[in-house]
């Protein structure tokens, strides 16, 4: 058979068009489909080529359609935060921790040293743009020894941490519709019974929309940053025109301390909790990353420009209450302080109206954090981290939505729900819960890409990157995350009893005893490390990723495997055998492989090949496991891209699956699969 593809052997940079001249990343060179541009939306997920790269070197499969643009993922991530929202309804408890000027004096300081996490996540976005975020983060960042149970827990903690998300918003959301009543009624008060069942109607229809309204969501997100943008200048406009003024040094310059500590400097960083929570969410688009056009730039940027828009708006919001909402005597004594602030406008209407702005606004960030606690679960639960993953990682295939995760996390919002019924700080208990949970993770995910960067150890490409700050910024990003994780366990206010106690903690270090006792149970044998899955990966000394590119392939076609690296060609004769039957099956591929290696007593040699002498069998133990994808573009045969994946099996059986139809077969001879000189190969496939 002629050779028609000698030149692709022969120059490997002859079939590298279309890739970015300044990506110096090996994992980023693959070559474009021929006759198609850069934008390739043939799979039926509205996927472009870069997004085709960055699922193939993380090794996951696409089963989510692509319908985010930049602006519906600001709009995402900007109302789920909400924080000029927050800084309204959730700084009060901050008044009594320095008064006024201690609350804007601790939302400058906090939002400014927060701002280094949020762009080291933005810069990790980029490298791995995967809905599982933090703890794919730390699997394919942290050190080999440690990257599974790290990965593991890190799993755990950010499931947790959106859970409390999800139910204290559902809290705020129930305790918004009292703030509405009390507007006429000042004597109403629902009983904690009432709220639990007012939160869990608002998880009922917050479902309705993360099923059967997902069609609309990037719509909605968009519609939703409109409606961001306008509450907040109807808002702030009517209160700079309509109320009276407080001094610019009682806004500045008077800090007081009526919490119960004996310093007011403590006093004033434990104010930092509420001010994070008003500034919260930047990770939530994250774990739509694969929902997301072009996801390795536009994923960072709608963190980044959606947590500077949301703090700028904020910092107003923050200078107009401040001014706007009278004497600090009052605001503290009320039960609302926002409807105070509502009520210096002198119309009860007006203070009414605002009420229910806000609670629409906050409830359209409610439908953002389920779909965002939603998906990382979904994702967990992909790589087999939770009990019952097959169940709670099923993708409903119509709709393309892990509607089970939804209801599970539903269930769960739930029953935190109860939490408001035995204790009088439900709200600063699930605050600091979800701000535990997701601050903890931050701190393993930068502190594994602050190691490697210590190390000089080379990182993903990043097409939004850090550049030669990254690790001054990643290390102040450990050290205050670190700081806030231990600020988490405190409580806020003194004297403590069991009814005031900040019972965030305890829950925390259960969830961990807990994720042990799973691990040892479940995950240290069924959990698939994010890691293992990634191109150009070693892992116990095994060549974790080859991809392969077969041009132009014909039924019944055999063709001969050699690579090149970085530093030039090479072949590959000896040792070790594969051989692959590939098979056309809709718009994937389904692949199978028979591995023998020719000097191991457990197996037999593949038949016409150098050292055969009867079919190969998978009865042998010590080898490595194969596991393989494919993608065929739709309605295109022009090339195809074989992924084979080698996991680590030592001592235990591997296994094989074998699918027989037509199809061509692939044999790949290679030498040297155990002690691989080099982290990446791409394979370069000629004719025979």
């Amino acid at each position: 058979m002629a050779d028609t593809s000698s030149k692709s052997s022969s120059d490997p940079s002859a079939d590298m068009r279309g890739v970015s001249k300044g990506a110096n990343n090996p994992h980023l060179v693959a070559p474009l489909l021929p006759g198609h541009a850069e934008v390739d939306d043939q799979d039926g997920f509205h996927n472009d080529h870069q997004d085709h790269l960055d699922m193939q070197r993380l090794g996951k499969k696409q089963q989510f359609k692509r319908t985010f643009s930049l602006w519906s993922s600001i709009g995402f991530v900007a109302i789920y935060m909400a924080t000029w929202e927050f800084v309204l309804i959730s700084l009060a408890p901050g008044f009594t921790n320095g008064g006024y000027a201690g609350v804007f004096w601790c939302f400058v300081t906090t939002t400014t040293a927060y701002s280094a996490v949020v762009a080291s996540l933005a810069e990790m976005a980029s490298m791995a743009p995967t809905s599982g975020g933090q703890y794919h983060w730390v699997s394919e960042f942290s050190p080999p020894s440690y990257q599974k149970v790290l990965s593991y827990a890190s799993g755990w903690m950010t499931t947790l941490g959106w859970l409390a998300s999800f139910a204290s918003s559902c809290y705020t959301i129930a305790f918004q519709v009292q703030a509405c009543i009390n507007v006429t009624m000042p004597d109403f008060a629902f009983t904690t019974w009432q709220i639990a069942l007012i939160m869990w109607a608002v998880i009922v229809v917050t479902i309705a929309f993360n099923t059967w309204g997902t069609a609309f969501f990037p719509q909605l997100e968009t519609a939703s940053l409109i409606g961001h943008l306008l509450g907040f200048f109807v808002v702030m406009i009517s209160l700079w025109v309509l109320c009276d003024k407080n001094s610019a040094n009682d806004v500045f310059l008077q800090f007081t301390d009526q919490s119960g500590w004996d310093s007011m400097g403590f006093a004033y960083i434990s104010s930092q909790i509420y001010v994070l929570w008003c500034c919260f969410g930047s990770d939530s688009i994250v774990h739509l990353s694969e929902e997301v056009k072009n996801a390795s730039i536009i994923v960072p940027r709608a963190i980044w420009w959606s947590y500077v828009g949301n703090v700028f708006f904020g910092f107003i919001m923050l200078i107009t209450m401040l001014f706007c909402i009278g004497p600090l005597d009052t605001v503290i004594e009320s039960d609302w302080p926002f409807i105070t602030l509502f009520d210096r406008t002198g119309s009860q209407s007006l203070n009414l109206f605002f009420n229910v702005i806000l609670w629409l606004l906050v409830y359209l960030g409610n439908i953002t954090t389920l779909a965002t606690c939603a998906r990382e679960t979904w994702a967990f639960a992909r790589d087999q981290g939770l009990p019952g993953s097959r169940w709670i990682g099923h993708m409903d295939k119509k709709w393309h939505m892990p509607f089970n995760a939804v209801y599970l996390m539903s269930v769960g919002a739930a029953l935190l729900s109860l939490i408001q019924i035995g204790s009088d700080v439900a709200f600063t208990v699930l605050v600091s819960l979800s701000t535990l949970g997701i601050m903890s993770t931050y701190l393993l995910s930068i502190g594994c890409v602050l190691l490697k960067r210590i190390k000089g150890e080379k990182l993903p490409f990043a097409r939004w990157s850090l550049g030669r700050f990254g690790l001054a910024i990643n290390a102040f990003s450990v050290l205050y995350s670190l700081f806030i994780v231990i600020l988490c366990c405190f409580p806020l206010n003194l004297p403590v009893d069991t009814a005031s106690a900040n019972w965030a903690p305890l829950i925390w270090v259960g969830v961990i005893i807990l994720a042990a006792f799973a691990y040892v149970a479940h995950g240290r044998k069924a959990y698939t490390p994010p890691v293992n899955f990634v191109e150009g990966v070693k892992l116990q000394g095994l060549l974790l990723h080859w991809q392969t590119l077969i041009p132009d392939p014909k039924d019944g076609d055999q063709i001969h495997a050699g690579s090149y690296t970085e530093s030039g060609p090479r072949g590959y004769e000896g040792l070790a055998t594969m051989r692959w039957e590939l098979d056309f099956v809709g718009e994937g591929l389904n692949m199978c492989a028979d591995y023998c290696k020719q000097q191991s007593r457990r197996a037999t040699a593949i038949p016409d090949l150098p050292g055969s002498g009867k079919h190969c069998i998978s009865r042998f133990f010590g080898m490595p496991e194969i596991r393989m994808r494919g993608y065929i573009p739709k309605d295109s045969y022009d090339w195809v891209h074989v992924d084979v994946l080698w996991v680590s099996s030592y001592g235990n059986r591997a296994k094989k699956e074998r699918h027989h139809s037509e199809g061509f077969e692939a044999e790949a001879k290679t030498t040297g699969l155990m002690n691989m000189p080099f982290m990446y190969q791409m394979g370069q496939f000629t004719r025979v």
